[in-house]
């Protein structure tokens, strides 16, 4: 079954890319607007509602921004750099998993940082 079309998903997007929340935060604010718009919320509420829900994300992908950076920007040859290839391993042969120390396919972190609904 197709998402329904108020749905954004951007996993191709860098974790850090400023377009990503963008597309979100305009998909949010159209449909809060839209109430506003009915008549069904006021302006000051849709604007409360887009802070209790998108800043928590928007917290998210930013720490999930900076564990990434740190990852990735390793010392070449370092124990630390070692540790991260030794993890990263299984994935690279193909296992699936149900958590990964490579936050670009981590489960957990593409869903929450991307499977985004704006209902």
């Amino acid at each position: 079954m197709p998402p329904p079309p108020w749905f954004v998903s951007n996993r191709h997007n860098s974790l850090i890319s400023p377009l990503t929340t963008q597309q979100e935060d305009g998909a949010f604010l159209a449909v809060v607007i839209g109430e506003v718009t009915r008549g069904t919320m006021t302006l000051a509420d849709a604007v409360a509602l887009y802070e209790k829900e998108r800043r928590p994300l928007a917290d998210i992908k930013q720490q999930v921004s900076y564990m990434n950076g740190a990852i990735w920007h390793l010392q070449d040859g370092s124990v630390a750099q070692l540790a991260r290839d030794a993890a990263m391993a299984p994935e690279l042969q193909g296992k699936q998993l149900v958590r990964s120390p490579n936050l670009y396919s981590d489960p957990h972190t593409v869903l929450t940082c991307y499977g985004w609904c704006c209902d």
